[in-house]
């Protein structure tokens, strides 16, 4: 079965890539949730370089965060619903290299229904990406000031007005100038930005489309583009259906062709000017389900919940379908769904680790589909093998030294405390030509001579059957039998 996602984009393409390159323009620092900040007071005069020097980054910071945001949606992070489940679209742009760049386009309807997100929604998440933005962009030793700062207790607020954003910020610093140490926690700027607008005409546009089910208002979109002065453009996402709305080659709208039997996601563009005006462009995606009415109750995909899984180790889910089925597919090059059972079965690699969303499909022996999303992190294994503490050992010359290694898998990070694995298969290495370790038990055991007299440093090396390994360093100090009658 071919794996590929069916995204007609065209001439759409360029523009996504228009907007990549704008991002690269900028990329440093974000921001956190919700914070009211009383008024700033007046900034004493012998502080203003440090104040000019923050609120400087915050608005770089600022800047940056709307282009991301604005891509998807006004988020930062993945939308879902309070059960977990996706209310955005995955949205991959490859460019000829096979770099891949990855976002999540948020719903603003589903379905004929509202899922537009509000103001403040919009607020705090654009306030999480100008918090990281803005530490990525402070660095104090560049100043000719000895600056403290307390970065866990940043705070930022941002509030979205008609054509302008305020950025307020708790940083508590300290600057010590001559013998004198200065306090200063609270910082403001104003960005100018068309983000709020496009954001209300994305609003007024979903709206409208929510109350008027699958119709799709074309002169709506027109009167839009007069009221905001805005140019948009779309793109047809499909599962597995195909496109339902054309245009012609300047881009107007010439006619629908609603298609039984599939759902189609439309991906809307909005931004000031042909090119992407201030290098803002608003993205957000409409679901329409055109297939109900044409479904059969007896074919049906269940829901798969979040799924995570270590590197390295045997990962197994059974995808739960009822109907008619003819077979299961995936969209990707991660793993193979057994096509006729639904299992899925792989052990990743660490060059695996990261977010996926999969797509997971059925097909009828009447060629009907459904198909729903999976969302799978890789994670790096919690149970890398750690080699309990190796105190300094003592050998003296023609007696037998042994010491056991131990070896385990962590239970606390934090404490460094292991346990032992009973399922883990561990193989032990020596790095000296003192002696060798014993492979499978892990047992040192030799006699030194008067030529090892000294003091050893050796690595001692634990690999289980997954190919992790794990660490530990011994010093060894080989001594005549004379110090060990003095002792």
């Amino acid at each position: 079965m071919n794996k590929r996602g069916a995204i007609t984009l065209f001439i759409i393409i360029g523009m996504v890539f228009l907007i990549l390159f704008s991002l690269g323009i900028y990329f440093q620092n974000y921001l956190t949730q919700g914070v009211r900040v009383t008024k700033i007071q007046d900034v004493p005069n012998e502080l203003k370089p440090i104040y000019n020097y923050v609120t400087s980054c915050m608005e770089q910071a600022t800047k940056e965060a709307i282009i991301w945001n604005s891509v998807q949606g006004g988020f930062k992070e993945v939308r879902t619903n309070q059960d977990g489940g996706l209310i955005s679209m995955p949205f991959t742009v490859t460019n000829d290299l096979g770099d891949s760049t990855f976002f999540n386009i948020p719903f603003y309807v589903y379905d004929s229904e509202s899922v537009i997100p509000t103001k403040d929604e919009l607020q705090k998440q654009l306030s999480l990406r100008i918090k990281s933005f803005v530490l990525d962009c402070l660095d104090f030793s560049n100043l000719n000031y000895e600056v403290t700062a307390q970065p866990l207790q940043l705070e930022v607020n941002s509030e979205m007005y008609e054509d302008n954003i305020i950025v307020k910020m708790i940083y508590p610093i300290e600057v010590k100038i001559g013998e004198t140490i200065k306090t200063w926690s609270l910082f403001e700027t104003e960005v100018q930005s068309i983000y709020p607008e496009l954001y209300q005409a994305a609003k007024e546009y979903s709206e409208y489309q929510a109350a008027n089910d699958n119709l799709i208002c074309l002169s709506c979109i027109r009167d839009l583009t007069e009221i905001y002065d805005i140019v948009v453009k779309t793109a047809e996402v499909e599962d597995y259906g195909i496109v339902f709305h054309e245009s012609d080659e300047e881009g107007n709208f010439i006619g629908l062709d609603p298609v039984p039997d599939h759902t189609s996601q439309i991906l809307y563009f909005f931004t000031k000017e042909e090119y992407g005006g201030d290098n803002v462009t608003f993205m957000f995606v409409h679901f329409f389900d055109i297939e109900d009415e044409y479904k059969e109750d007896a074919l049906d995909l269940l829901p798969i919940p979040k799924q995570v899984t270590e590197a390295g180790y045997l990962y197994s889910y059974q995808v739960e379908a009822v109907g008619n089925i003819k077979g299961y597919y995936d969209n990707t090059e991660l793993f193979e769904i057994d096509e006729l059972t639904g299992l899925i079965q792989f052990t990743p690699a660490e060059t695996d680790i990261g977010s996926y969303i999969v797509t997971i499909g059925i097909v009828s022996e009447d060629e009907e589909m459904r198909a729903e999303k999976m969302m799978l992190d890789v994670v790096k294994s919690f149970n890398e093998p750690t080699i309990e503490y190796i105190d300094y050992q003592t050998a003296y010359i023609g007696d037998v030294y042994s010491y056991q290694v131990i070896a385990g898998v962590n239970s606390d990070e934090e404490l460094g405390e292991i346990t032992e694995a009973e399922e883990t298969i561990f193989t032990y290495y020596d790095d000296t030509d003192l002696f060798n370790i014993d492979e499978k038990t892990g047992i040192i055991g030799f006699i030194p001579v008067e030529e090892n007299i000294g003091e050893h440093t050796i690595r001692i090396t634990v690999v289980d059957q997954n190919g992790y390994v794990g660490e530990q360093e011994m010093t060894l100090f080989v001594e005549e039998e004379a110090y060990k009658e003095l002792e």
